[in-house]
């Protein structure tokens, strides 16, 4: 499986986007947008909520303390979202199971698309290539947030990243999901 399949993913923003909204409200970002509801909403200012999500984790058991009703599958992927991993990862190989991105410590992670596959998203591009994006759990499997950018690197950080990932391959410690996180 390479993305969540298309119930997981509707999950996945059903969740995503009331919590954008709830941080939205709570750090008075940008009051005429609501994130939960508007269709079109840019994504720069997405991410600067998302980011802001991301360095405050606490506001995630805020939200699920002000979200009382939430039915119990969610809030356990919610607040699964607390282990969230904000950084740069160098995409490296596409397999079966997913995308391989390893971070600046040589951990390498099996993260799956939310709609899309990341070899469709990422189809015109050279591998690797380095992308700042934040790792989510989402019911023992590994997603990211959806928002993130690619970032330049030269020939040897290249080679860097193939070692890397020759490394983690041959010692098979690829990470697929975070602890304790529910399935």
């Amino acid at each position: 499986m390479k993305k969540l399949t298309n119930e997981d993913a509707d999950l996945y923003y059903k969740m995503w986007r009331p919590l954008l909204q709830y941080a939205n409200r709570k750090w008075k970002l940008f009051p005429r947008i609501n994130f939960a509801t508007d269709p079109q909403i840019d994504i720069g200012l997405t991410v600067q909520v998302a980011h802001k999500i991301w360095e405050n984790k606490k506001v995630i058991d805020e939200y699920l303390r002000a979200a009382p009703d939430l039915p119990e599958r969610e809030r356990k992927i919610i607040a699964s979202w607390e282990k969230a991993k904000h950084g740069l990862y160098a995409v490296v190989k596409f397999q079966d199971s997913g995308a391989i991105l390893i971070d600046e410590n040589d951990d390498a992670y099996n993260v799956l698309g939310l709609i899309s596959t990341f070899d469709e998203m990422f189809r015109m591009v050279r591998l690797p290539v380095v992308v700042d994006a934040t790792i989510l759990p989402f019911e023992g499997k590994l997603v990211t947030d959806g928002l993130f950018f690619t970032v330049e690197f030269d020939a040897a950080d290249r080679k860097k990243l193939k070692e890397a990932y020759s490394r983690v391959r041959r010692m098979n410690t690829i990470i697929t999901s975070f602890p304790d996180d529910p399935q």
